[in-house]
């Protein structure tokens, strides 16, 4: 990366302003202190953010509606007695990294790019010396799980590598209307340290962005392929699978032909006891709870959470924070769909489903991918108009 002098500050000021918010889980884990540090890096970044948003009296509309949903997460949280505390640093901490996100893309889109790419990169690629070091894990968790690394347990993995891949595509593009060799060996690191440590649900991420980018000529001219149709596609997946559980009438073919198995490894019952839950409070949930007491409510097949997202959104906030979240969604990616002729959106597209996919069966932390719904809705910022096929 070449940088002229007077972008070097704004590139190292949005780095210092970007580390708090994507954690090194080896040393909050291991060395509990650094995680109160964290905290307090986060708290002077809000104050730096908030002092430039301030300064330019300017700022997103979806982040009316991302402040809306925590506010209902926080209300949800105290009415149900729940780790008040807790829901306010997520709420602290996912704002102020969406408005690092939304300020940086607006005001300096190239820098911006630049410093997110090299921090983000710097991790995925740690992660992977530290993976190919310690093949059996680098420590073993608070619940027993060897599997972890730098950035932390195996499936959370993806919420490292899939922003990094993004940013790194998008800012090639940016820069120099092609995509680098910097680009592809990130994928081909990323790829690598997920077939290492066999999170499958990552892999089939990260193979959705793999196949556009062999197809990219064909998908680019197709006008199928964009984020109205794959939402589409979303929804009918999550109400067949989660809800109606379509793979019962293929019994068959995945038990006896394929071996596996039909209760997705248990997801099916933890979705079946979410579900009743829900049901017994359906307009604002249970907010966020103490950990050993979300364990507590199920029996043999415990887990801290629904390992579907939107279930869990529905648990937490109740069916009004859902609406909300959706309203999230369609401000974010109506802007997709406005601009979905140009090849490094249907890139983005393809990223932003490849989410969804994996959001099927796992949950994953508001932190690390709240930030690409204020991506997708600054999209006009990183197409340039002669770049249209």
């Amino acid at each position: 990366m070449k940088f002229k002098r007077k972008d070097m500050i704004s590139f190292i000021l949005y780095t210092l302003l970007l580390i708090p918010f994507f954690k090194v889980t080896y040393l909050t884990v291991c060395y509990p202190s650094i995680e109160s540090l964290y905290r307090i890096l986060q708290v002077v970044a809000a104050v730096i953010i908030l002092f430039l948003i301030l300064k330019r009296k300017k700022y997103s509309k979806i982040m009316n509606y991302i402040l809306l949903y925590f506010g209902i997460l926080i209300i949800s949280t105290f009415l149900n007695k729940g780790e008040i505390s807790a829901s306010f640093f997520l709420s602290l901490r996912v704002l102020i990294s969406c408005l690092i996100v939304d300020y940086g893309l607006k005001t300096q889109t190239k820098v911006f790019l630049n410093s997110f790419e090299f921090l983000l990169s710097i991790l995925v690629y740690l992660n992977f010396l530290s993976i190919i070091l310690f093949r059996r894990g680098l420590y073993v968790s608070g619940i027993g799980y060897t599997e972890n690394w730098i950035l932390g347990y195996k499936n959370l993995h993806i919420l490292y590598i899939l922003p990094a891949i993004l940013v790194s595509f998008v800012n090639s593009s940016y820069s120099k209307d092609q995509f680098s060799f910097r680009c592809y060996f990130l994928l081909l690191i990323s790829i690598l340290s997920l077939i290492i440590v066999n999170s499958s649900t990552s892999l089939i991420g990260v193979f959705l962005v793999l196949f556009y980018l062999i197809f990219r000529q064909m998908v680019n001219k197709r006008s199928f392929f964009h984020i109205k149709n794959y939402v589409v596609l979303y929804i009918t997946l999550f109400m067949s699978i989660v809800i109606f559980r379509v793979q019962n009438l293929f019994r068959f073919l995945i038990v006896n032909v394929l071996h596996k198995d039909l209760t997705l490894t248990g997801r099916t019952y933890i979705w079946d006891y979410v579900i009743t839950f829900i049901q017994r409070k359906k307009m604002l949930g249970y907010g966020m709870e103490n950990s050993m007491l979300r364990l507590n409510k199920t029996n043999y097949w415990r887990s801290y959470h629904a390992h579907d997202q939107l279930l869990e959104i529905v648990y937490k906030t109740g069916f009004i924070g859902l609406v909300v979240y959706f309203m999230i969604m369609y401000v974010s990616l109506k802007e997709l769909y406005l601009y979905r002729s140009y090849p490094i959106v249907k890139l983005i597209s393809i990223i932003v489903f490849s989410y969804f996919i994996m959001m099927l069966t796992e949950f994953y932390l508001f932190d690390y991918y709240m930030f690409i719904f204020v991506f997708c809705y600054n999209v006009k910022y990183l197409v340039k108009r002669d770049q249209c096929h």
